[in-house]
Order: structure tokens, then sequence, then C-alpha cells
């Protein structure tokens, strides 16, 4: 019986197997007949082309004497845009794509020029190829003056802008106006009316005679004294004239007796050519000047005493005539051949569309220029022929204002300012409801209802496997590991691009948190063992990388240009048990080590200047990351939270820990100042301002009623 049914299931079962695929084969069937007579397919409709980006500001021929100018406009939604700068067109600002239709970018500029170019690059969202959009505005960046020694008056040189007209006063007093030589140099001589007395002379430079100007170079002390000599003529060679590089005859007028020193000087620097003794007021001696090329001539004429008087310069050329080592084609202009040191020229290359045949694209940064179809993304392989060099430029190559340009100006107060703010509105009232957690938190430790006893064991360890125990890869395995992570994660504080340069900014980043990282442990290790708070010993901090990671967050959330770092990895622990006082200078010895190291960057970055090739962008890109991590780092630990430094002082001197914050503070907000120039009067500052209030008030009424309204209640 059992069988039987058995047998009838199975049977059940394979005729509906078999209806079943019969079903299938003719459902196949019946497709395939109706494939085989298709209906005529609509045509095909190209997608609508995407609106092409616009800048709205700044405003064409818009005249720029900052560090930084701020490029806004509109873009399609979903597409994200590259902005462009400069003669060489770098790649220094990007707004990831959105469903926005604004983009706000702020550019630093480093260079000057009167075709100064700035293109927005509009990429990705679907688009076939890449949309352009450009403006054309003047850049005017300071001259400089070199340092004066002595007395004078005398001769006031400086280099500058080529044609540019560089005015030299003293707090509004004008003393000389000149013209920067196509070769970069200018000079002047302080009138022999000037009275004596010490003078802080600036220089500024303008396109035209009384045109807009730049803003003024860094100040130059000098000595003023009644008593001067007067100053030479040269009267061969003459402006313009060609010069023999090995031997070349200078003659002039100056004052019987007195010797005069023939200097020629180029871009890369000054040496003297020959020497003479004036006799019946003339001189005239013969030397080997400079290497072919455009070069400055000035005679200085002295008595061996006083400092010397200066010639007015001439401009020779060195070598052949013009076009073989003449003069050179101002920065910007057409036919310039030379660029601008630590910049590229780009020249964006097309992925062939499919079924179509790869061409080469036109050179960026023309306005009106069509771009190629199938056009990658910038930064993505396709916009450079040559995918770059390891001397180009990287948003950490100039990325700081030298410290010469930000002190004694509205900047400076204005920072002050700010660091007086961030210390009332958010770092005290953040101890004050630190301190009421804490209140709130240590009953609950007292009376054993904390998450331990919440969450405690309530089972043997010994019935767990142990792990096993792997041997350490060592103090200096992790410690190099420690700070690569760092350097890396630094690095994302602004966007990477597939570049050389790239490897070479990783380089400087690890170089330089080495340099924060041996001033933040070695100081007070020696300073413990000489205040004798027993041994000290260095740690790598993992707990560190977490804020390393939020402050580059934060700068690329906010796009800060430039970016607020945080470089310490390292920490030093005391051994012994020492008191709050003790602990506190160990502390501030810490973060005045850390500042100081950072205080010396940035003073670097303003000697390096403009830097050329390799080496030039490694220390420039060095001592800038050394200068942000170095100030942002001491700022961030002077916060009075946690196991931060700032809270050992803040336990031992609350007035010390005040003063010492609006110090380092106030040079964060130094640095910041490009930053800020942005926000002044938009929309994010309005609302950070908001925030802190709030934060402020919040904290402090939580406080003032635990303190004295609670109490009261009682």
């Amino acid at each position: 019986m059992t069988s039987s049914r058995f047998r009838g299931i199975l049977g059940v079962a394979l005729a509906a197997l078999i209806v079943l695929t019969g079903a299938s084969v003719f459902a196949g069937t019946s497709a395939a007949f109706a494939e085989s007579t298709p209906s005529p397919a609509p045509p095909a409709t190209a997608p609508a082309p995407l609106p092409a980006p616009t800048i709205t500001s700044p405003a064409p021929g818009t005249f720029v004497n900052g560090t930084s100018v701020r490029v806004q406009g509109t873009k399609a939604p979903g597409t994200s845009i590259q902005i462009l700068a400069g003669p060489g067109q770098d790649s220094l600002c990007q707004v990831s794509g959105d469903a926005g239709t604004n983009f706000d970018c702020v550019v630093p500029v480093s260079q000057s020029g009167r075709q100064y170019v700035l293109t927005a690059v509009q990429y990705g969202g679907g688009q076939t190829e890449n949309q352009r959009a450009s403006v054309t505005i003047q850049a005017l960046m300071p001259p400089t003056v070199n340092p004066q020694s002595g007395t004078t008056p005398g001769p006031i040189s400086g280099k500058g802008y080529p044609g540019a007209t560089v005015t030299v006063a003293s707090n509004g007093n004008v003393f000389a106006t000149t013209t920067v030589t196509n070769a970069g140099a200018w000079g002047a001589t302080i009138p022999d009316s000037t009275p004596s007395g010490t003078y802080n002379i600036q220089a500024t430079q303008a396109f035209t005679p009384g045109g807009a100007a730049s803003r003024p170079s860094t100040s130059v002390p000098i000595r003023v004294e009644i008593e001067s000599i007067p100053a030479p003529t040269i009267t061969s060679p003459t402006n313009g004239q060609n010069v023999s590089p090995a031997n070349a005859t200078y003659s002039g007028t100056g004052t019987d007796g007195l010797t005069v020193m023939v200097n020629a000087g180029n871009e890369q620097g000054e040496r003297l050519v020959c020497t003479a003794t004036v006799s019946g007021g003339r001189w005239s001696c013969s030397g080997a000047g400079m290497p072919s090329g455009a070069a400055t001539l000035i005679a200085l004429q002295t008595d061996g005493k006083n400092l010397p008087a200066s010639s007015i310069p001439v401009s020779v050329n060195y070598g052949a005539a013009s076009g073989s080592g003449g003069t050179p084609t101002a920065p910007g202009t057409p036919g310039s051949t030379p660029q601008a040191p630590g910049t590229k020229t780009p020249a964006p290359t097309v992925a062939p569309a499919p079924g179509s045949t790869a061409t080469p694209a036109p050179a960026p940064a023309t306005p009106g220029q069509t771009p190629s179809e199938g056009a990658t993304p910038p930064g993505g392989g396709g916009l450079q022929e040559n995918g770059g060099t390891w001397a180009d430029s990287t948003p950490f190559t100039n990325a700081l204002q030298p410290t010469s340009g930000v002190l004694f100006t509205a900047e400076w107060w204005r920072a002050v300012a700010l660091a007086a703010g961030a210390i009332a509105l958010l770092l005290v009232p953040a101890r004050l409801l630190a301190n009421i957690v804490a209140a709130r938190i240590s009953p609950v430790r007292r009376h054993g209802h904390g998450i331990s006893h919440f969450t405690g064991r309530n089972r043997s360890a010994a019935e767990f496997d142990r792990a096993p125990e792997l041997p350490s890869p060592g103090v200096w395995v992790t410690g190099a590991f420690g700070i690569v992570m760092t350097a890396i994660l630094v690095m994302l504080a602004n966007p990477i691009e597939g570049q050389p340069g790239y490897l070479r900014l990783l380089l400087a980043s690890v170089i330089a948190l080495l340099l924060v990282n041996a001033a933040g442990t070695l100081m007070p290790v020696v300073l413990a063992r000489w205040w004798k708070a027993g041994p000290a010993t260095i740690k790598l901090a993992p707990r560190y990388l977490i804020a390393v990671a939020a402050a580059s967050a934060l700068s690329r959330l906010l796009e800060l240009q430039p970016a607020i770092l945080f470089g310490l990895v390292f920490t030093v622990s005391l051994v012994s048990v020492i008191g709050a006082e003790l602990r506190g200078k160990v502390a501030l010895a810490r973060i005045a080590a850390v500042f100081s190291v950072g205080v010396v960057g940035w003073v670097a970055t303003g000697l390096i200047g403009q830097p050329s090739g390799f080496w030039g962008a490694l220390g420039s890109e060095i001592a800038g990351i050394t200068a942000m991590a170095g100030v942002g780092s001491a700022a961030i630990m002077l916060i009075p939270l946690g196991q931060l430094s700032g809270r050992a002082i803040y336990s031992w001197s609350k007035p010390l820990w005040m003063a010492v914050t609006l110090m380092m503070f106030t040079a964060l907000f130094l640095q910041l100042g490009p930053v800020i120039d942005s926000w002044q009067g938009g929309v994010a500052a309005s609302v950070a301002v908001l925030l802190a209030v709030g934060f402020g008030a919040v904290s402090l009424s939580l406080w003032l009623w635990r303190r004295y309204v609670q109490p009261a209640l009682r």
C-alpha cells in the first residue's frame, strides 16, 4: 500500500514537471516568434547638455593685492569644479560634486601679473567633456626691500614686478619713487635732506604711476645721517646696451678722492664688478660681469667712513643681443618663456570616446576656449599631458602669509580679538561644563553604579581562551609608523592629486612632523630632569591620531586654506607623582617648545619666498607644515580638558594659562587670516559667532545654576 502510494505521488510529480516544461518551451517559442518580427525602435535622443559653469566673482579686471582671492560662481548640479590660477594654471582649489549649483573657493595668490587668469573647470556629472569659464584679473604682490645696515642716506634696493612703479615711504612720508627694471630689481636713494633718525622703510608697487598699489612690503629699519656723500653717475654702459660678460669697461663721474664700486645684480644675486678711485671728477674700471642675461648696474661712492651713495640704476644685457639672453619678458605676458618657480603648465589631454579617435586638446586657461570631447576630470590623469613634475606646487607649498605681512596691521588686532573671544566663549565655558559633568559622574562612581558595574563580568576570566602573545614590532618601528600615519592624515587636510609633487609633500610632511614631535618631547624630558620631577618617558599616543584626523577633517570640510593642523603623536609621561605646579611647568615647556618650532617654520616660509625647483618646494613645504602643525598643535593642546597640557597649566595658574592661550591663539588666527577674510560678512561667520555665543551662554548658565542656585534651593 505504501509502495503504490509512493508511485502515485511520483507519477503526479512527473506529470506536473512535463506540463511545466512544455509550457516553458511553448512560451519560449512564442517569444522567439514574436522577436522574429521586431517593431521599429524609437529614434535615440541625445542627452541635453549640462549648463556651462560661470564665474560671478571676481569681475574681469579686478585688482587683487592680497594673498588670496575668493572665486564664486555657478555650476551644473552633480558636477565638480576645479579652480586653476596664475600663469602656470596651477590647481589651487577643488569643489566636490553635489546637488548644489553654486561654488565658492578661496584661491591663494603667490604671483603678480597684469593678466592673472582664473579658470573654473567643470567635470563629472555625466557630461562627456569638461566645460570651462575664465576671468582675467590683475594681481600684484608687495615688493621686497633688501635689509639695510649701518647709516645712510644711501642706496635702497629690492625686487618687484618688472615695469612696476615702486614707492618707498616711511609712516606716509614718501622718500623716493622708482621703476622696477626688466630683471625684476629696483633701486633708489634716500634724499640728502632727510633729517637724522631711524626710519622704518616700506615699499609699495603699482602697475602704472598713481594706479592701484600693492600692500606694503616688510618694514626695514634704516638709520639716516645728516652728512652724506654725493652720488656718482654711470655714463658707460648706457641703458639697454649689450655688455660682454667676460670683460667690460665701466665709467662715470664722481667726487675726487672717493672710491667708486660697480655692482651688477639680477634675480640670482649681486656681485662686485670692479673698483676705481675718482680723479678729475671721473672714474673708470674694467671687470667681469654677470652671466648672460639682463642685469642692473649700480655705482656706489664711499669715503670709507660713511655709507656709500648710490647712482641711478642702469639696465644692461650681458652677452649677445636680445633673443639670446636679452631682456626677459614680464611674467604673464604673451611671449614669456620663463615660468614662475614651482608652477606647471598643464596641457589637457582627452580620452577617446567610444568609436572615436583621440585628439589633443588646446592649452588651458584661454578665455573662450572650446573644450575637447571626452575630457577627463582634473586630477584624474587626463588634464595634464605629462602627469606633473617633482617640482610642481601643492596646496602646502605657499599656504601661509609671511609673518612680516601680518604683523602691525589690522589683521593683528583682529586676531587678538578673535583669540580673546575664543577664550571667553569656548575654552573657559568648556572647562566650566566639564566641571559640572565631572561633579555629576563622581557620586555615581562612589556608590558603585558606574558603567563598569552595569556591564561587569559575571564569569571567570579563566573560561576564555587567551590570545597568543605576538612579538612587539619595536619602538622605532611603531614610532615611524605613527609619524607616517600622522603625515598622511595631515596631507588629507587638502585635496590630493596623483602627481609626483605629492610624494615630495609626503616627505616634507614626515620631516616637519619629526621636528614638531622632537620639540614636544625632548624639551619636557630635559626640563623634567632639571626640575627634579623624576624620570620621564616618551611614548607613542595612538589616541592623538584621532585629534590629527579630526583637525584635518575639519580643515577639509570647511575648505580652510591654510589648514588647522595637529601634528603631535608622542607624549611625555612622568613616572613620579608630582604636584600641580611642577606638572604645569612641564606642560608649559612642552607647549612652548612646539609653538616655538612652529614660529620658526613660519618665519622660514617668508625667508624662502617663492620656491624654485624640487628643493625649493620641499623646503617651503617643510617650513609651512612645521608652522601650521606647530602653532595648531600648541593651540589645541592648550584646551583645558582631559589629559591635554592645557588642563595642567589651567590647574596650576589660571592667569598664566589665559596669557599663554591668548598669545598662541592670536598666532593661530593670524595664520588663518585668508580664511577669515573670505568668511568675513558671510553666513558661515554669522553661524560660527552664534554657535560660540550660544555655547558660552549655556555653559555659563549651567555652571551658575550648579554653583549658586542649586545650593540655595537645598
